[in-house]
């Protein structure tokens, strides 16, 4: 069990972070490859509530995602909280992999308004 990285062990919660932070950046990467690529083959059309509701969504995702980022995990990172080691880890990994996941669904989002023709 010596090699075996224990669970509230702080640089294995970075590797893994950082490991789940670059895949979300390449695939952001390739949507905007993938749009790039369709724009030219899809006709540009004028879309009406479809368009707002998906900003709107895209603008809801965004304020969670930035609350996410800004407000609970600076929360879990101040000394002054009393907690565990070990559930302060399982709680940070657990916010910073949401606020990921919701920032990965406005880049969605932009690719959906993309395919539905609009210009993003």
């Amino acid at each position: 069990m010596a090699g075996k990285p224990r669970p509230d062990d702080i640089q294995t919660l970075a590797r893994l972070l950082k490991l789940v932070f670059i895949a979300m950046v390449v695939s952001v990467g390739c949507y905007g490859l993938v749009s790039e690529v369709i724009s030219t083959s899809l006709p540009v059309r004028v879309l009406g509530p479809e368009k707002t509701l998906l900003r709107i969504l895209g603008l809801a995702l965004t304020v969670a995602a930035l609350y996410l980022r800004f407000g609970r995990i600076a929360e879990l990172l101040a000394p002054t909280v009393p907690a565990e080691l070990a559930d302060r880890i399982r709680k940070l990994r657990t916010t910073y992999i949401g606020s990921y996941m919701v920032a990965e669904a406005v880049a969605v989002l932009g690719l959906i308004l993309k395919i539905l023709g609009g210009t993003g």
